[in-house]
């Protein structure tokens, strides 16, 4: 049988760059997932495919009251970032397909900008809901408004704006119904140019 794999994407910080139009983009992302998080009471997240642990970083901010917060992340090479850049954090090695978890082991399980770099995204939003006792809170590119901007911008313009490692691309429409087929839609964020949902997964 062949493996499911991720599929890695370029390295960008684009948390920390000093690009004015990226930096206003970037805020408005984070000011979106400070808005789902506010909605829910939770004791323990988890963050699957947690790069190198910059959202991780913001849900310890955000939450100071945590009982528990793991970050996992496939390549090791980011994680010894993730480590580096935040020592407070507990952030180790593992895949998505594969959460080396209990069922409902976390309040909250995050996967943003993870979904459009897997073969499989179903099979990870399965493994998303086993962990999850009660929310879910994904993110994505919203297409084709991504590809467009990276063509604005003069990227990717032999691969028609697509981002390297992006395998999967949908529209918020296509991306909502995907997970309104598994879980229930409590909000839908949509911080240009991507779409981010608050679920709550049903036991």
């Amino acid at each position: 049988m062949t493996e499911t794999k991720n599929i890695p994407g370029n390295f960008y910080d684009k948390y920390h760059t000093k690009n004015p139009v990226a930096r206003l983009l970037m805020n408005g992302f984070i000011s979106s997932l400070k808005d789902c998080l506010n909605q829910i009471k939770v004791s323990s997240v988890l963050d699957a495919g947690c790069g190198e642990g910059e959202l991780t970083n913001l849900v310890y901010q955000q939450l100071p009251g945590l009982e528990k917060l793991k970050g996992i992340e496939l390549e090791a090479v980011t994680v010894a970032e993730a480590n580096r850049r935040f020592p407070h954090l507990d952030i180790s090695q593992g895949t998505i397909y594969d959460l080396p978890f209990e069922n409902d082991s976390f309040d909250l399980v995050m996967a943003c900008e993870v979904l459009e770099h897997l073969e499989d995204p179903q099979k990870a939003i399965k493994e998303i809901m086993r962990v999850s006792k009660r929310y879910m809170l994904v993110s994505v590119p919203r297409e084709p408004i991504w590809r467009i901007c990276n063509m604005a911008r003069g990227k990717y313009l032999s691969r028609f704006g697509n981002t390297p490692g992006h395998i999967q691309h949908w529209s918020s429409r296509q991306f909502v119904k995907l997970i309104g087929a598994h879980a229930r839609i409590l909000k839908v964020n949509k911080p240009f140019p991507w779409t981010m949902i608050l679920a709550e997964v049903p036991k």
